[in-house]
């Protein structure tokens, strides 16, 4: 097997080789609620959280503060699980002209970040 070397190459593959552009957007060092841009004209295809700790976190996502609208108490893998990978498909264009802010939280009942450190990837697919 060979090593994948190119980060566009691997983040491509993990999109299940759809088109990223721009690449997809990562935020790292996650331990609490945080927002997240998808830019306009883009679908977010899917959210992966990378959690580089063995705590499992429970969050949910919304378009407002606290909401839910995007998903609800989704399971974060600790890193014993799937190597800490978590994939949360959404498919989903929130804007077609402005960027649409994200609210990632454990505000929801039942949520909790549980000392977790999570890495979140963007896939985005271009539309407009």
């Amino acid at each position: 097997m060979n090593k994948i070397t190119d980060k566009r190459i691997f983040l491509t593959r993990l999109s299940g080789g759809a088109i990223t552009t721009p690449l997809p957007t990562v935020y790292t060092g996650i331990t609490n609620d945080t927002t997240i841009v998808v830019p306009g004209g883009y679908m977010l295809e899917c959210i992966m959280f990378l959690n580089s700790t063995a705590n499992v976190a429970t969050i949910s996502c919304g378009t407002t503060a606290g909401g839910t609208e995007v998903f609800i108490n989704a399971t974060i893998n600790g890193s014993g699980t799937y190597y800490g990978i978590t994939n949360q498909t959404i498919n989903n264009t929130f804007n077609l002209s402005s960027n649409t802010t994200l609210y990632i939280h454990d505000n929801a009942p039942g949520d909790s970040w549980n000392s977790a450190n999570v890495s979140i990837y963007l896939i985005l697919r271009k539309l407009v």
